[in-house]
């Protein structure tokens, strides 16, 4: 009985994976290339018998036969790898790649944030403090001399010229 049910679902489902045990990420690449073939050979299938079934006795039925008729056509896109475009934008923008928020929130299905909501900050950025603390933070930022440099400043200082440059 099992033995059959398999055979079905590989007869259904156009693939072994999703019915056999053990599988690797090649294999998944490969059975996700099948499952988008299958997908839009069924929507070519489909707007095929809208148009023949559906679009086509409408259009005759309330205009007249037509030289040309109308055609449903359904476009099957892939999902995007959002992972690989981030991978690919943070290091642009970080250069100065102007990028719009709107485009990448569509691409991400983000919505716009409310006035007054809280929001997310990069974590190189933080959120700005008082001002007592930032001049804190200026100070103890600020250079300090290289303690090997002075040391060889000071040494260097007692040498005294004996010849001409070449």
């Amino acid at each position: 009985a099992e033995w059959c049910d398999a055979q079905i679902s590989k007869a259904v489902l156009g693939q072994t994976m999703t019915t056999d045990n053990g599988s690797s990420r090649s294999q998944a690449d490969v059975h996700n290339q099948v499952r988008m073939d299958i997908v839009r050979w069924d929507a070519r299938q489909l707007a095929n018998t809208l148009n023949e079934y559906l679009v086509r006795p409408y259009i005759e039925a309330n205009y007249g036969p037509q030289a040309h008729y109308p055609r449903v056509v359904l476009r099957i896109s892939e999902a995007e790898d959002l992972k690989a475009l981030t991978d690919a934008l943070v290091p642009l923008i970080d250069r100065g790649l102007r990028v719009q928020e709107s485009e990448l929130r569509d691409r991400f299905g983000l919505a716009e944030p409310d006035d007054g909501a809280d929001v997310l900050h990069p974590v190189s950025a933080g959120v700005p403090g008082d001002m007592a603390m930032n001049r804190e933070r200026v100070a103890l930022n600020r250079e300090h001399p290289d303690e090997l440099a002075q040391m060889v400043d000071d040494a260097l200082r007692d040498w005294q010229k004996t010849g001409e440059a070449f």
